[in-house]
């Protein structure tokens, strides 16, 4: 069984509605008539491409052409001509004079498809004729690449196969806007832990007080994942007179990097920084997808995944990366930064005004001298220190004192953190729950962790934030909709190291309880069989310390080396006074049986 079928019929009806719409102007002579609202959006779908010099010299000159059809021949190009111009509009002052109205109007569409969700949508693309297979063949992960069943078109092969192999794997594919590429994520080392910061939470970098200024080449990045929807500040040492006794300056000063919410499910990156003799300097974003959120992330306060957030200077331009993808650039232009006020901090600086806030998980922080970054680039999930390193903090757990959590800093520096209102959210570790499985017999064999909300759900499942659980989020349903014949799924991408005999755990809600405490349900791995879950199962409490966290055991399974797939389907409402669709996964353990 594939999951979920429902939710790829609904996107192949909208496909075919989308392809209905450009089919016509494809009948007639080409330029013979301008694109309907509808062509347009599809086939700025269809023309995501990485920019190559190539593309970016034939952006140039037809920008600066003159022409009168110069705009409509770099819609044809379609989304890699708005990264290019949005690289050139910097550097060239000609492309600059004519491209604004042209980027205004490109973002547009950008927008557009990524509020439908087209741009990265297996399953919409596979039914948009050749060009949408084409995509499809290019974009998906070689691990989802097959020959084509018999008797299937190319097209329904990528829609029944390869669109459902992504649906499942929802949360462990990473997009790599510089290669056009779905990427199954690498899993996070054990000393990258997440740091979750709230409110007024900050991390103060000792010794960091004037070390970045902008007129001199450097790269601020790092890895992040946003919770909530207000404004996040990210990292700043932002100063200006008045604003607190305790920072005395007479000018405006450093820099405020932070995330603007642009209504609900869009926000902006925006870089604020002081100039001589005393003003503001700023680079903003056009808005753009939180997180990228899959639809089982709607109504959550998790963005899905961490993103790579970059800002760098070249001494000449200012850039802003997000994913790898430049979002924003702009020239300097003589302006002259003043240097900040106070230690950097990741989060809310010291003394902030009240209405400065955080709201993130961090899990990677860089600064570097020179622009290590100019164009799109793929972002190393683990940041590695070099010659060039200026701060590179360890984000292994460590103790509270006073407190204040304390990140090293690996560079010769020792520009080490001082987090304040910050706390490390726990990981599930595989050598902790292997002690812990010897209370049900077992423990002998090695443990591999899934974390639930790395997989994909029905329409109703949501990922919560957490701070006690796995990772910081689990898994969630809560519902009073019967779903009818397809149930409530769920689906968790997993990988064994080898082959051999498996034994499945669920890790979450307690099923000492069975139905009156949550939904019994059935499961499944790859495409074995389904089993039911109907009744209590013994229960392992306080898994990693954690008195609500409980696991429970749920079968053997002999599987091959390589990736799988967990599934759990829901079977009915819980049976206690609310009676609804209700059960929290945190994540899938699988112990090997010796």
């Amino acid at each position: 069984m594939r999951c979920p079928r429902w939710s790829l019929a609904i996107r192949a009806t909208l496909s075919l509605v989308l392809l209905a719409a450009v089919t016509p102007a494809s009948a007639g002579p080409e330029g013979s008539r301008a694109p309907t609202r509808e062509e347009s959006i599809v086939r700025w779908a269809l023309s995501y491409a990485p920019v190559t010099e190539d593309l970016r010299q034939r952006v140039r000159e037809i920008a600066r052409s003159g022409a009168a059809d110069a705009e409509a021949r770099l819609m044809e190009i379609g989304e890699p001509a708005r990264r290019a111009l949005l690289a050139l509009v910097p550097v060239d002052t000609e492309v600059a004079r004519v491209a604004t109205p042209w980027l205004a109007r490109m973002q547009d569409l950008e927008n557009e498809v990524e509020r439908r969700g087209l741009a990265q949508n297996v399953g919409t693309l596979a039914v948009l004729g050749a060009d949408g297979a084409a995509r499809v063949a290019r974009l998906v992960p070689a691990e989802a690449r097959g020959h084509v069943p018999a008797g299937l078109t190319l097209s329904e092969s990528l829609l029944g196969d390869r669109a459902a192999w992504c649906e499942e794997r929802a949360g462990s594919l990473r997009y790599l806007p510089a290669t056009d590429r779905l990427v199954l994520r690498e899993p996070w080392e054990r000393d990258q832990a997440p740091l979750r910061m709230r409110g007024r939470s900050k991390l103060e970098l000792a010794g960091t007080e004037r070390l970045v200024g902008l007129n001199s080449p450097v790269t601020l990045e790092m890895w992040v994942r946003t919770l909530g929807r207000q404004q996040c500040y990210l990292a700043t040492d932002e100063a200006w007179p008045g604003m607190s006794p305790e920072v005395p300056t007479a000018v405006k000063a450093g820099l405020a990097l932070r995330r603007n919410m642009r209504g609900t499910v869009t926000s902006t990156l925006e870089l604020t920084c002081g100039v001589a003799p005393n003003g503001w300097w700023t680079i903003e974003s056009a808005p753009l997808r939180v997180g990228r959120r899959s639809k089982a992330a709607q109504g959550s306060d998790v963005a899905r995944g961490f993103e790579h957030v970059a800002v760098t200077s070249d001494g000449k331009v200012v850039r802003l990366f997000r994913d790898g993808e430049l979002v924003a650039a702009r020239a300097i232009d003589g302006a002259r930064f003043a240097r900040g006020v106070g230690e950097l901090c990741v989060g809310v600086r010291r003394h902030a005004y009240s209405d400065r806030v955080t709201g993130m998980d961090v899990r990677g922080f860089r600064l570097s001298e020179g622009a290590l970054y100019t164009e799109d680039f793929v972002p190393q999930q683990r940041l590695e220190k070099t010659d060039a390193t200026l701060v590179l903090l360890d984000f292994s757990p460590s103790p509270t004192v006073d407190g204040r959590t304390a990140l090293r800093d690996l560079s010769p520096s020792q520009h080490d953190g001082a987090a304040e209102g910050a706390l490390f959210v726990p990981v599930l570790d595989g050598i902790q729950i292997r002690a812990d499985l010897a209370a049900l017999g077992g423990g002998a064999g090695e443990v591999i962790i899934a974390e639930a909300e790395d997989g994909g759900g029905t329409e109703h499942w949501s990922v919560v934030s957490r701070d006690n659980r796995s990772g910081g989020s689990s898994a969630e349903i809560y519902s009073n909709i019967d779903p009818g014949a397809e149930g409530h799924a769920l689906a968790v991408p997993f990988r064994l190291p080898r082959t051999g005999t498996w034994r499945t755990f669920v890790v979450g809600a307690g099923l000492e309880r069975g139905p009156h405490g949550v939904s019994p349900f059935a499961w499944q791995v790859d495409d074995g069989p389904w089993t039911p879950v109907l009744r209590p199962l013994p229960t392992l409490s306080a898994i990693g310390g954690d008195p609500q966290l409980d696991l429970s055991p749920l079968g053997v399974s002999a599987l091959t080396a390589g990736e799988h797939v967990f599934r759990m389907r829901l079977l009915a409402p819980r049976q206690g006074r609310d009676r609804r669709w209700s059960i929290w996964v945190d994540a899938i353990a699988f112990e090997a049986v010796p």
